[in-house]
């Protein structure tokens, strides 16, 4: 008989996401940046939480957080951020959160730690047959195999756990599994809609071909609106390099938004 490992939280935090348009670290889904909802999600499961970060991560996470540097001088992605966690200490299991589950919950966690088979090298959720790795307990065990993949340039988190002797557990919301990789697919998912009238200027005018238009939009922030409609027009500046002004006054990308609001858009003037 084995001891179970101590469980310690660890959120893959990465980098810029080309996807997203903007780290998913900061994401703010209406509960604060998904690095701070992860942590607490994991601390109601987890003796403590560390956090993988990239150096490609900007503005980086604060230094007095128990950050975990990435071993490997070229990146691997997830699959790097859990072998540097071992690295750190492989006495421990890891409960691995990435930052792009904003359904994931406190109580999503539990349920997977009531499952968990440390005599197994990871607990793992199930959805349509495919094992989810990025919402899952590894076991110390796992180390070497995770080593091995790596040598053979397997960097595939759900590839490596799909052939090894682990713990499925069938996911009893499917939501809990569902990451965001562009902006619009969260808030699609959203209610209710908001109408708001966008003004565009310069080169935004140019690509959307027209001075302004009436939007139906689940964006909670005029960020979110942005990035929403940077996916449906292709816009090639990022949400950094526009202002933007709300009724007739300048306002941060976090302001809220409301039916009703005249929303515009201010690229730089060079519109570049």
């Amino acid at each position: 008989m084995i001891n179970t490992p101590e469980l310690h939280g660890l959120v893959l935090v990465g980098g810029t996401s080309m996807r997203m348009g903007q780290p998913k670290a900061y994401l703010n889904f209406g509960q604060g940046p998904q690095w701070q909802v992860c942590r607490q999600v994991l601390t109601s499961v987890c003796s403590s939480v560390s956090f993988s970060v990239s150096p490609k991560l900007k503005p980086p996470l604060p230094s007095s957080l128990p950050l975990l540097a990435d071993i490997f001088s070229t990146p691997i992605g997830p699959l790097g951020g859990i072998m540097s966690a071992f690295n750190h200490d492989n006495s421990v299991s890891y409960f691995v959160l990435a930052c792009d589950a904003p359904y994931f919950t406190a109580e999503s966690a539990r349920y997977l730690v009531l499952q968990r088979n440390p005599h197994k090298k990871a607990t793992v959720f199930v959805k349509d047959g495919q094992v989810e790795p990025l919402m899952a307990i590894y076991e110390p065990a796992i180390f070497g195999d995770l080593a091995q993949a790596w040598a053979a340039r397997n960097y595939c988190p759900r590839a490596i756990l799909s052939a090894l002797d682990i713990e499925r557990v069938l996911v009893p919301d499917e939501n809990w599994l569902t990451n965001i990789n562009h902006a619009h697919e969260f808030l699609l998912r959203e209610n209710p809609q908001k109408m708001v009238r966008v003004h565009y200027y310069a080169s935004l005018r140019e690509q959307v071909a027209r001075t302004n238009e009436q939007v139906a939009t689940n964006a909670h922030s005029i960020g979110e609106l942005f990035l929403e409609l940077k996916h449906r027009y292709g816009f090639m500046l990022d949400r950094h390099a526009v202002r933007f002004a709300q009724n007739d006054r300048l306002v941060k990308h976090d302001a809220p938004i409301h039916t009703g609001d005249e929303i515009v858009f201010i690229p730089p003037v060079s519109g570049g």
